[in-house]
């Protein structure tokens, strides 16, 4: 179903109907924001067939939408939330900040906030609210609080609610020849989207956006040395992925438990986005630095019913990486010494797109 009676044609009658259906799809744009009945000035009234629908109606209507602007975010920019001056813009037309009170074709426009008592009805009270309501379908998703740290020393993960260090890294490291034990950190955080249902509404796409970036003053994400007096050539630049991985719960046992799915990775290798060649000269040693940025990433998320759902910040296993460098360096005549990876892994926005009853795209 999609809008059937709006937009009136311009010199048609305005109908109940036609009426109803703008109020539909506010009530469905409020309660996807999280606005119940009750809140910001409450639904807009009925207006019922053979009711007069007067200025004040009009105006209610108006700052029904007014009220949940703020709460949608600008699909070019979903980093930002619509101002009402900006999706009037968008909606109606450049130049254009504020609602219809008189067209132009009735001797000249003349736009407000309000109607006055007693102004004639025209289609494009409504068709403005339909074209501003278009608009309206991307929300953003919070991260709730909650967010757990998860350490493994070598004997198991535990996991902790101590925010101590307040950072969001991913972290794995060893010194092989010291005999310092493996330590690894993670994060996961849940996020949250209030939403409630109104007939065949729905969450049509979750998208993230975010920063992976090294954890030192030299943005540095990955090393590797080698220890001995071979002659072999410099550390590969072997993959190794930060990751976020999602799951409806904090991941049983450790990150990578059978109940998270990972749905971004980033290698940690130069890949041609990282600056990593020009800054090594010793044969012996790998480093590997990056400042990305990563953006429009679907998020497979579960259904609302069962959010909120956890991601988590993560480094990918380490094993074969231990073992590809340990063979590399025994093949010319080394030790694998230390290595480590350090990731600053963030989502700075998440956002639904909503799949409105009442909605032109």
């Amino acid at each position: 179903m999609a809008w059937s009676v709006v937009p009136v044609s311009v010199g048609g009658a305005v109908q109940a109907a036609a009426i109803g259906e703008i109020r539909a799809a506010i009530i469905e744009r409020r309660r996807a924001a999280g606005v119940g009945p009750e809140g910001g000035g409450g639904d807009p009234p009925v207006v019922s067939a053979g009711a007069v629908a007067t200025a004040a109606t009009i105006n209610t209507y108006r700052q029904a939408i007014e009220s949940i602007i703020g709460r949608y975010r600008n699909p070019g920019d979903v980093v930002h939330t619509w101002s009402k001056e900006g999706v009037v813009e968008a909606a109606l037309g450049a130049g254009r900040f504020d609602w219809t009170n008189t067209p132009a074709r009735a001797g000249g426009l003349v736009e407000d906030t309000s109607l006055p008592a007693g102004t004639l009805m025209y289609a494009e009270h409504l068709n403005d609210m339909k074209a501003v309501l278009d608009k309206l379908y991307i929300l953003g998703i919070d991260e709730r609080p909650g967010r757990q740290f998860a350490v493994y020393d070598g004997g198991g993960w535990s996991w902790s609610e101590n925010e101590g260090d307040g950072s969001v890294t991913a972290e794995a490291h060893a010194n092989v020849l010291l005999g310092t034990p493996v330590n690894e950190r993670a994060q996961s955080a849940p996020y949250d989207f209030v939403f409630e249902p109104v007939g065949s509404v729905s969450v049509k796409e979750v998208k993230a956006r975010g920063a992976l970036r090294g954890t030192d003053l030299d943005f540095t994400v990955k090393d590797i040395s080698f220890y001995g007096h071979g002659n072999g050539p410099q550390p590969s630049d072997r993959s190794w992925n930060a990751q976020l991985r999602i799951g409806t719960h904090r991941p049983a046992n450790s990150p990578r438990g059978s109940d998270t799915t990972v749905f971004y990775e980033n290698d940690l290798s130069d890949n041609g986005k990282h600056d990593a060649d020009s800054k090594n000269s010793d044969l012996s040693e790998l480093r590997v630095f990056t400042t990305d940025n990563w953006a429009g990433v679907t998020v497979p998320t579960p259904s609302p019913s069962s959010w909120p759902y956890w991601v988590t910040y993560v480094l990918d296993d380490y094993g074969s990486i231990v073992s590809g460098y340990t063979a590399e360096a025994a093949g010319s005549n080394r030790q694998l010494w230390e290595w480590w990876g350090s990731a600053y892994l963030a989502i700075t926005h998440m956002w639904a797109e909503m799949d409105f009853v009442y909605l032109t795209r």
